[in-house]
């Protein structure tokens, strides 16, 4: 029920506001971090993942998906697209990276920052065929993903890859959330380390000088 020009605008619309959530996101960990030097970061993080989860619920589950009732409220999308992208992008500019370059000796960051963005792309990739098999055999989806333009058929094709996507979504940003939660507690020893041995190469470095 939604035009073309209006899934495009709604889809552009969180692209943009996701870009802007990264600057966001960074403002927020600097924030937190001030207030909880050792948790700040990790809880905006935590946040962003289980804000994200809410919202992509929303988008799938919570607004009408069916001819004049979805297009009716095209706005609604538009704005639950835009939310989306501003709270998922926090992740990395509010806690991974900065953490990063604490804790982990310059020599060293290329290839953490290099694993980290490889290792995300790579189990985001392993997610979509799993979306397709539970849409298929859990949600009752048959034939191609090819839209018919009749609603009779895509509906309840719709129907089985929103459940699908949400279950896809749900499980694995828990996962998330909850590994985020044993941050709490090797962060600040990490970062203690870190410390320690940034002052030791200085003290050597004064001697030597």
């Amino acid at each position: 029920g939604i035009s073309p020009a209006w899934a495009s605008i709604a889809v552009s619309t969180g692209m943009a506001f996701h870009a802007a959530g990264g600057l966001l996101g960074g403002w927020i960990g600097d924030a937190a971090a001030r207030l909880s030097p050792r948790h700040g970061r990790i809880a905006a993080c935590q946040v962003s993942v289980v804000l994200g989860a809410a919202v992509t619920a929303l988008f799938l589950r919570g607004l009408p998906r069916e001819g004049a009732a979805a297009a009716s409220h095209v706005g609604a999308y538009v704005a639950v697209l835009a939310l989306a992208g501003l709270v998922n992008a926090w992740p990395a500019p509010a806690c991974n990276n900065p953490i990063f370059a604490e804790i982990v000796p310059p020599g060293a960051r290329t290839l953490i920052y290099s694993f980290d963005r490889s290792f995300e792309m790579a189990v985001a990739a392993l997610a979509v065929p799993l979306v397709g098999v539970l849409a298929e055999r859990w949600f009752g989806f048959d034939g191609t993903a090819t839209a018919s333009g009749d609603p009779a058929l895509d509906g309840p094709k719709a129907e089985a890859l929103s459940r699908a996507l949400l279950l896809m979504t749900i499980i694995p940003w828990t996962a998330c959330a909850v590994v985020y939660s044993f941050v709490h507690v090797s962060y600040p020893r990490d970062k203690q380390r870190a410390l320690a041995a940034s002052a030791g190469l200085s003290s050597v470095g004064g001697l030597e000088g």
